[in-house]
Order: structure tokens, then C-alpha cells, then sequence
């Protein structure tokens, strides 16, 4: 049962980080947005490695991998617009979702 409240705490920490990363991109401090969103992936890496051991798999991995590979891509071209974009109107729609479906 613990275990199951640490997760909920996780997804909330991870969905509030990045919706916090979202608006910081938006305001135009992209340093601070930058260092939310990077706190919160470790966040996401744990919920990744909880979805794999679990008997059904809740995150998606199928949609989360091809978005997280042009995460990479805005990053290393330093694309911000993109990036916040790409943060907003695909990963939080699909994590927020995943959350939704059943607890970990």
C-alpha cells in the first residue's frame, strides 16, 4: 500500500513538474524551464521502470519512446518553441491519460 501512495505522489510530482516546465518555457525562462523539466524525467524514469514490472503496461511506451526521441531532437537544436509545444499538447496529454487509466 505504500508503495502504491509513493507512485500517486510520483505522477503527481512529475505532472506538476512538467506543467511548471511548460510555463516557464512559456514566460520565456527557459533556464528555469529547462531545470524543471530535467527534475522531473527522473521522475518519469522510475514510472517507466514501474510500467515495465507491472502485469499490464499503463504508460504507452509505444507513443511515449518516438515522443521522447523528438524531445531529444528540440534539445539538441535548442528548438524551445518546439519543445514547449511538443511538452504540452502530446507528453502531458499522454501521461495525463496513462495516470488516469489505473493506479501502478
Amino acid at each position: 500500500m505504500e508503495e502504491l501512495i509513493q507512485n500517486k505522489k510520483r505522477q503527481e510530482r512529475f505532472k506538476n513538474g512538467l506543467l511548471s516546465s511548460i510555463e516557464q518555457f512559456r514566460l520565456g525562462n527557459d533556464h528555469l524551464g529547462l531545470d524543471h523539466f530535467l527534475n522531473c524525467i527522473a521522475d518519469l524514469e522510475v514510472l517507466i521502470e514501474i510500467d515495465a514490472y507491472a502485469s499490464k503496461s499503463k504508460l504507452g511506451i509505444d507513443l511515449l519512446i518516438p515522443t521522447m526521441e523528438k524531445i531529444h531532437h528540440y534539445l539538441q537544436n535548442q528548438d524551445v518553441v518546439a519543445l514547449t509545444d511538443l511538452l504540452e499538447f502530446q507528453l502531458y496529454p499522454l501521461i495525463k491519460q496513462s495516470f488516469e487509466v489505473g493506479d501502478y
